[in-house]
């Protein structure tokens, strides 16, 4: 279950929208969810029809990757912890 859950986050961090959508002069189009990757299909958030068209949301990768890195080690949260021997009493 470990695995699977870095994998997902993994999977999300990584993602790239251009796996899910394409855009150009002539507007943005919504890739055929048949054709997708099963990465790719990981990522998404929501897939929703607006009044405008359709909408696809991805997950946030900002904070895939910070739980990624945390679980790297790669962010070190300092924490100070005042005791007997410092002076303070």
């Amino acid at each position: 279950a470990r695995r699977q859950a870095l994998a997902e986050l993994a999977r999300i961090g990584f993602a790239d929208i251009r796996q899910v959508v394409s855009w150009g002069p002539d507007g943005v189009l919504v890739l055929d969810s048949t054709t997708l990757s099963d990465d790719a299909v990981a990522a998404i958030a929501e897939v929703s029809k607006t009044r405008e068209g359709m909408r696809v949301k991805l997950h946030d990768k900002v904070t895939a990757l910070e739980k990624l890195g945390r679980h790297l080690g790669m962010f070190k949260d300092k924490v100070e912890v005042a005791g007997a021997g410092d002076g303070l009493l």
